[in-house]
């Protein structure tokens, strides 16, 4: 079993990103579930904003007719990424190595939103190289002073309360900075 201490900075890590990008969620947890260890839940516009997201047709190069339309696409693709991106980041982080054992389905939700935003999908270096530059990007968002004392603080109030409303968490988020 996972102990709830790397859950809650998963967690956390998520939640802060989600506070980044000015994405709200309804409430993060380290409760653990059928399905879960934790969970951030995100509100309507975000959950909406993720599955037009994920009907977008794998594999369909974006940059095409409607630059403006493509661009708010990829930069939703971007932040979608950086979010699911930033648990295991901050997992690894306050290890202080890299954790390779991650749960599958985030994986295979990550592959799938940067394969909806490549422009030459049989190329393989493009996925490789767009999925680092994401990874490395998030890192560097989390590894910023006050954006890791935002994580730390509601790494741990999530261990004593288990789960934060969202105006708790971000309270939180912002009281650290």
């Amino acid at each position: 079993m996972i102990d709830k201490i790397r859950i809650a900075y998963h967690e956390a890590g998520h939640a802060v990103v989600y506070e980044i990008f000015n994405k709200r969620f309804i409430f993060v947890s380290i409760k653990p579930d059928v399905l879960d260890w934790g969970r951030v839940r995100p509100d309507k516009r975000t959950m909406t904003m993720h599955k037009e997201i994920k009907l977008l047709i794998p594999n369909h190069p974006i940059y095409y007719r409607d630059v403006e339309r493509c661009f708010k696409r990829e930069q939703r693709i971007n932040i979608m990424t950086q979010i699911y991106f930033a648990g295991m980041i901050a997992e690894d982080i306050y290890l202080k190595r890299r954790v390779f054992i991650k749960r599958r389905e985030e994986h295979e939700d990550v592959l799938g939103l940067l394969k909806r935003a490549l422009i030459n999908p049989n190329e393989p270096n493009e996925l490789k190289y767009y999925w680092k530059w994401l990874f490395e990007r998030t890192k560097n968002i989390l590894l910023k002073e006050d954006n890791w004392a935002s994580v730390k603080a509601l790494a741990e109030a999530l261990l004593e309360k288990e789960t934060l409303k969202y105006k708790e968490a971000i309270k939180i988020i912002w009281d650290a900075k």
